[in-house]
């Protein structure tokens, strides 16, 4: 068995309390790093293995007085449907993936770590309705590095969505009803994949544009078709087998 460094040790507790406090205030993790500065978390950081001997709670409480964190109303936690992953689940999640980062990029371990905790991954890992946060290591690490800025990510998931809407309200009510004429990329994908959707698909307009449109998202963002899936919140093995049985012959 690897015995983890110091630095890594001291980089897990230090993800774990920003999770704690994030939880404790409702506050996305970036906002509290926000409030904590660059320099406070180096600090934090650095005495790591001191903070370490008090219990977590009383260190988060003691961190949000001390830099005034307010309650905020991101609140993951309540929204999740499923098994809440824990604290240190998290922390470990995001203390591997700063790790690579900071490798791969050659930079100090608090630049990767706000540079983690800003990006869209980040966004998705604090999902837990999403599977991101216990995918492995390596699609994290593959997903940050194809990761496009928000923006430019978000203009083309809205564009994708925007498709698949179209080819929703095509499909008779009966079908909708089976998600409660709710349309999401999940549900979309979900009764797609069933056989009373695809008996009544007497067209292939709506397979034709939803195939389009997901080639054209993965191929602007260099995403797999799994990656591009999780993005816009939709089930990646439905996608994938969506795509698969209606792609053109040729694609």
């Amino acid at each position: 068995m690897i015995r983890e460094t110091k630095q890594e040790n001291d980089l897990f507790y230090l993800c774990s309390l920003i999770e704690s406090i994030g939880r404790i205030t409702k506050n996305k993790r970036i906002d509290v790093i926000n409030a904590i500065g660059k320099e406070e978390l180096l600090q934090i950081f650095n005495l790591a293995d001191v903070y370490h001997c008090e219990p977590l709670e009383k260190t988060t409480d003691d961190f949000i007085a001390r830099y005034q964190i307010n309650t905020g109303n991101f609140d993951n936690v309540k929204q999740c449907k499923y098994t809440v992953p824990t604290i240190f689940d998290i922390g470990k999640v995001y203390k591997r993936l700063i790790l690579y980062v900071a490798d791969n990029r050659q930079i100090e371990l608090i630049e990767a770590l706000i540079c983690v905790y800003a990006s869209f991954v980040a966004w998705k890992i604090d999902d837990y309705n999403s599977s991101v946060y216990y995918e492995n290591p390596q699609y994290l690490e593959k997903f940050f590095d194809y990761n496009n800025p928000p923006e430019f990510f978000e203009f083309y998931a809205e564009k994708f969505v925007n498709e698949l809407l179209t080819s929703f309200t095509m499909l008779p009510d009966y079908v909708k009803r089976e998600c409660d004429g709710e349309f999401t990329p999940f549900n979309f994908f979900k009764i797609m994949m069933r056989d009373t959707a695809k008996a009544v698909i007497d067209s292939p307009k709506i397979i034709a544009q939803s195939i389009n449109a997901i080639n054209e998202c993965v191929t602007a963002l260099n995403l797999s078709i799994e990656q591009f899936a999780v993005g816009i919140e939709a089930d990646p093995d439905d996608v994938r087998g969506f795509y698969e049985e209606y792609k053109p012959k040729s694609a």
